[in-house]
């Protein structure tokens, strides 16, 4: 159950530093909500997908697994 719990801490410390680093490049481009969204929204469906979320990492060369 310890490794379990480890594993989960590990994982949640990984998503959220990718989110910052997410965050933080759109930060630095001076983006609002909005023009992130739009920036993330790659087919304008009014929805971001795991796979438009998983192309703009790695194009900001974000190392992610599935």
């Amino acid at each position: 159950m310890t490794k379990l719990k480890e594993r989960a801490d590990k994982r949640s410390l990984v998503e959220i530093d990718t989110l910052k680093t997410l965050a933080n490049e759109f930060k630095a481009k001076n983006y609002s909500v909005e023009d992130a969204f739009a920036h993330l929204d790659a087919d304008d469906s009014g929805h971001v997908t795991l796979e438009e979320l998983e192309d703009a990492l790695r194009a900001m060369k974000v190392q992610i697994s599935s």
